[in-house]
């Protein structure tokens, strides 16, 4: 009988480091520097929303495209 090759095999140990969360000032804040009437102001604070409501990092954000 042949026994399968990972049969022996350990799964590596990965420490538990929680991700660090961005405190309710802080986003206060980066959404403060983002007031205000003009295109960037209005696209900046959007994206930041996006990122924020959805739990989205940059590299997802700047993946994401329209369809068609």
């Amino acid at each position: 009988m042949v026994s399968h090759p990972m049969a022996r095999m350990k799964p590596p140990t990965l420490p538990e480091v929680p991700v660090p969360i961005v405190g309710d000032n802080d986003l206060r804040k980066l959404l403060k520097a983002c007031e205000g009437k003009d295109l960037e102001h209005r696209r900046d604070t959007a994206l930041l929303r996006v990122m924020i409501d959805c739990g989205l990092r940059l590299a997802e954000v700047t993946k994401l495209a329209l369809p068609g």
